[in-house]
C-alpha cells in the first residue's frame, strides 16, 4: 500500500504541477512572429527542458517501481535477494511469477510495465537495445522527427535525444504501476 501512495504523491505533488509549468512551444510559434535567430534557440531550448523533464520523471518513476518490486521480491524471497538484485526485467518476470505467483505479462498493465523498463533504459544509458524496441514499437515518440532527418539522427546516436515522452504517456506509466500495486495487495491476502 506504501508504494501505491508515494506514486500518487509524487505523481499529484511533483509531476502534474512540473508539467503545467513546463508546457512545450508548438513548432509554428517556435521563434515568434519575426522568426529571430535569438527567440527561436531560446524557444527551442525552453522545448528541449520541458523534454528532458518528461524523460526525467519516467526515468524516477520506473526506476522507483523497480526499486519497489526488487525490495518486495527480496523481502519474500530473503534466500534469493542477491538473484532478485542482479537480475535484468526478464527474470525479474519470472521470479515475480516464482515468487508471488503474479505473471506480469497477463496483467492488463505489464505492456506498459515493459515500456516504462525500456524507456527507463535508455534515458539511463541512450541508444542501445531498449531505444531501438522503442523506435520499433512507440515510433510516435518520435512522430515530430521528419522522415528525412529520421535515419541521419539514428544514425548518429541521437535517437534518444529526440524521442519524445508525453505527458499521457507519464500518465498511463503511472497508472500501470498503480494498478500493478493494488493487484499485488490483493495477491498478497490470499
Amino acid at each position: 500500500m506504501i508504494f501505491l501512495h508515494e506514486g500518487k504523491c509524487f505523481f499529484d505533488r511533483v509531476v502534474a504541477p512540473a508539467l503545467a509549468e513546463l508546457k512545450p512551444m508548438p513548432r509554428e510559434e517556435v521563434g515568434g512572429p519575426h522568426k529571430f535567430i535569438t527567440q527561436i534557440a531560446t524557444d527551442n531550448s525552453h522545448n528541449a527542458l520541458c523534454y528532458e523533464a518528461r524523460l526525467s520523471f519516467a526515468l524516477i518513476m520506473g526506476a522507483t517501481f523497480e526499486r519497489q518490486l526488487r525490495f518486495w521480491l527480496a523481502a519474500t524471497a530473503k534466500q534469493q535477494r542477491y538473484v532478485i538484485e542482479k537480475s535484468n526485467f526478464e527474470k525479474l518476470t519470472i521470479l515475480l511469477r516464482e515468487i508471488k505467483s503474479l505473471d506480469l505479462n497477463a496483467l492488463p498493465e505489464g505492456a506498459d510495465l515493459q515500456e516504462l523498463w525500456n524507456v527507463v533504459n535508455v534515458a539511463r544509458h541512450g541508444d542501445g537495445n531498449s531505444a531501438i524496441k522503442l523506435s520499433e514499437t512507440r515510433p510516435e515518440f518520435w512522430s515530430h522527427v521528419d522522415c528525412g532527418l529520421k535515419d541521419r539522427y539514428f544514425g548518429s546516436g541521437l535517437r534518444v535525444h529526440t524521442m519524445r515522452i508525453s505527458d499521457d504517456d507519464l500518465a498511463r506509466y503511472f497508472r500501470a504501476t498503480a494498478a500493478f500495486w493494488q493487484v499485488a495487495m490483493v495477491a498478497k491476502r490470499k
